[in-house]
């Protein structure tokens, strides 16, 4: 993830979050909300997996306002995805 970062963050900015999601394996809560943070800075349109994996990290830092945005926010694009599918 690093290196595709490094590389291009706008090009590969999945990377960021796979990195988010990662750090918050490693209990590096701080550096995973950043790398996040910076993912939704450039996705214009996040999906719902994105929200579910920075509200973990919400979650772990007992950051409980951004927690119950994110989850709102990921039902709601659940919630389209599935009207979408139809």
């Amino acid at each position: 993830n690093d290196k595709l970062i490094e590389h291009n963050e706008w090009l590969w900015m999945e990377a960021l979050i796979n990195k988010a999601e990662a750090l918050c394996f490693l209990k590096e809560y701080g550096l995973a909300l950043k790398c996040a943070n910076r993912y939704f800075e450039l996705d214009e349109q996040p999906e719902a997996e994105c929200y579910r994996i920075r509200s973990e990290i919400h979650k772990k830092l007992k950051m409980y306002d951004e927690y119950d945005a994110d989850i709102r926010m990921m039902k709601k694009l659940k919630k389209e995805e599935k009207k979408n599918k139809f």
